[in-house]
């Protein structure tokens, strides 16, 4: 009896070394893995910002196409040929070039040298308003007429005169027959020029 009392102390420490070989190495893991996480959230949030930069630069580009826009209203001139001779009249002419050789003719009648540029851009535009004055029922009353040129760059002198003299040999102008240039008298959408005619 006394040697089976022996072998039921050596089986008791068993359990004990399986409950020391709990160990808690997981956990680290765990929270390296959280740790490593957050930095890519706030690389994430920080990216939006660089498109909330980018809206803001059409506003700058926008603002010189609208002062071209008023600085090419602003360049049209106030009086259009005012230092040219001519006699409006019905006679009519086929192109530009057949008019400036007539003006010319009428300033050697005069005895005058014709010193204007034909072939000058006199308004940069594709069109405008003419006003002017004509015999209508026995008096004279306001007449106007649109004028435009095919020309890109806009009216040269020699075809804005040709289309203001083609335009008026229509009418009746009785004495006020005399052309001495345009003045502009306003037009928001197209510029508005009024004929001062003398007699």
């Amino acid at each position: 009896m006394a040697e089976g009392k022996p072998a039921k102390t050596t089986k008791k420490p068993a359990p004990k070394a399986t409950k020391a070989a709990k160990p808690t190495a997981a956990k680290p893991a765990k929270a390296a893995s959280q740790k490593a996480a957050k930095p890519a959230k706030a690389a994430s949030t920080t990216a939006p910002k660089t498109v909330v930069a980018s809206k803001a630069a059409p506003s700058a580009a926008a603002e010189p196409a609208a002062n071209g826009t008023k600085a090419k209203k602003a360049a049209l001139p106030d009086r259009v040929l005012t230092g040219l001779s001519w006699s409006l009249s019905k006679q009519r002419y086929g192109a530009a070039a057949e008019l400036v050789s007539a003006v010319r003719a009428y300033y050697a009648e005069l005895g005058r040298e014709c010193s204007w540029q034909p072939d000058e851009v006199v308004l940069p535009v594709p069109s405008i308003d003419l006003e002017f004055l004509a015999v209508q029922d026995n008096g004279y009353d306001g007449a106007a007429a649109r004028l435009n040129t095919p020309d890109p760059r806009g009216f040269t002198a020699a075809e804005l005169l040709w289309r203001i003299h083609e335009t008026l040999a229509c009418y009746e102008l009785s004495d006020k027959h005399f052309f001495e240039g345009l003045a502009r008298d306003g037009g928001d959408e197209r510029p508005l020029y009024r004929v001062r005619q003398g007699s």
